[in-house]
């Protein structure tokens, strides 16, 4: 696996365990939730450009990263969603 790899798959981790561990009434599905419209905006755009490239590349396995972004929120998305679309295709 290469070094950028890794590095996308420790971000995601620590973006999906920094929420529990750090903010307190962490509740699942605080982006939903969340009062701030840069994060509703950033996660629409992600959805899109994941969308949009998911199809290009006809490799879809990287939209799971979609619901966990609205769960944990875009510190565990992005991180995952770019660990699994970096991945060689054949």
């Amino acid at each position: 696996m290469s070094r950028p790899r890794i590095t996308y798959l420790i971000l995601a981790i620590i973006g999906a365990v920094a929420p529990v561990i750090f903010v307190a009434g962490w509740q699942p599905a605080q982006m939903l939730l969340s009062p701030s419209w840069n994060h509703g905006i950033a996660l629409l755009a992600l959805t899109g450009f994941a969308g949009n490239e998911c199809v290009a590349r006809k490799y879809y396995l990287p939209l799971v990263a979609l619901p966990v972004a609205v769960v944990f929120g875009l510190g565990a998305g992005l991180p995952l969603y770019l660990f699994l679309r970096s991945r060689p295709l054949d």
